[in-house]
């Protein structure tokens, strides 16, 4: 597992909770970006495997093999996940079968890397506790305390630990039943969903170079890191301000209510923002300061667009549900994945 060097360290060289909660979010993003390349990589072979088979239906002069693996090409294209009935056509239907349990193994692999990771960061805070509580540092030790019985709560773990269980339970029936390796319903792909009154600010488009940034100017994403790749951008009219902010449920009767939105999964949420350089558009020190306050980090990555240039990367992990934004006064873009 990468990234663990420091929740590693013998207490001698034990840092501060903060440096340990940042090593801990950033490896949690390694996960999570390693996980979504390389199922990338698992639709690749998947649309290959379809790109073959059209051309031997083809070949063939089969017409309704033909329409029907179009079809299941264009599907796929736009929803890049599997239906929820397979397809009637055999060879398809072999296809979408070896997906899913490739997809199932993808995701118990991510779940595991989750749960070692939290693992490693217990021990290291448990470790930190134990040194502030023998230096009569109990304020610090009560932080420390908090923060391991906030990780087992966590959205994330616990989630991870529900896929876990639910993928030993078909492996163990299947073998009992000298069955095929299980296919476990494929996660579904995360959606967001725009409140009607937020409808005519937004629209939504995925985070791609020559995706446009507004809806009414002709600026453009020019370079796009891996790690936003594929995101679901809320792509706002000229003008528009982002969240500096986000609240969940209870939220709502905030006047400076900017956006109103509801993700259906787990997810990291990214606001954009100007540099520095962009002078009057980039974000007070006391800005950034409130972002890292409410939980958000900034990323090494930067995204680029024309004709304004780079813009500053931050993200924080959400749960599933309604997402509320407040207003800035300074420029922001934001994105869910």
């Amino acid at each position: 597992m990468c990234g663990l060097a420091l929740l590693l360290a013998p207490p001698g060289h034990a840092t501060d909770l903060d440096s340990y909660k940042k090593k801990y979010e950033d490896s949690s993003e390694q996960i999570v970006l390693e996980h979504g390349l390389k199922v990338s990589e698992l639709a690749q072979q998947y649309t290959t495997a379809l790109d073959g088979l059209l051309a031997r239906v083809k070949k063939d002069g089969d017409f309704a093999k033909t329409k029907a693996v179009l079809g299941e090409m264009e599907r796929f294209a736009k929803e890049k996940a599997m239906p929820v009935e397979s397809s009637s056509l055999l060879d398809i239907k072999n296809y979408q079968s070896m997906y899913r349990r490739k997809v199932a193994a993808l995701q118990a692999d991510k779940a595991k890397s989750t749960i070692n990771l939290a693992k490693q960061y217990d021990n290291a805070l448990l470790r930190l506790q134990r040194t502030l509580t023998s230096s009569d540092r109990l304020d610090r030790a009560s932080l420390v305390h908090d923060q391991r019985a906030q990780l087992q709560q966590s959205a994330d773990l616990v989630s991870a630990k529900a896929y876990l269980a639910e993928y030993a339970d078909a492996n163990t029936s299947s073998k009992r039943n000298g069955k095929q390796a299980p296919i476990i319903t494929e996660p579904k792909p995360l959606s967001v969903s725009i409140a009607r009154e937020s409808e005519r600010k937004f629209a939504k488009r995925l985070v791609e170079i020559g995706t446009p940034l507004y809806q009414d100017r002709d600026y453009s994403f020019t370079d796009v890191p891996e790690v936003l790749t594929g995101a679901i951008y809320l792509q706002p009219t000229a003008g528009a301000r982002g969240p500096m902010h986000v609240s969940k449920r209870g939220g709502s009767s905030d006047e400076h209510l900017k956006g109103d939105v509801t993700v259906s999964k787990n997810c990291s949420m990214y606001i954009l923002i100007p540099p520095p350089e962009a002078g009057s558009d980039a974000p007070s020190k006391r800005e950034l300061s409130d972002l890292q306050r409410h939980g958000w980090r900034e990323l090494r990555e930067e995204i680029e667009a024309a004709p304004v240039g780079k813009r500053r990367v931050f993200t924080k992990r959400i749960g599933n549900g309604r997402v509320f934004f407040k207003h800035l006064s300074t420029e922001r873009l934001y994105a869910f994945k």
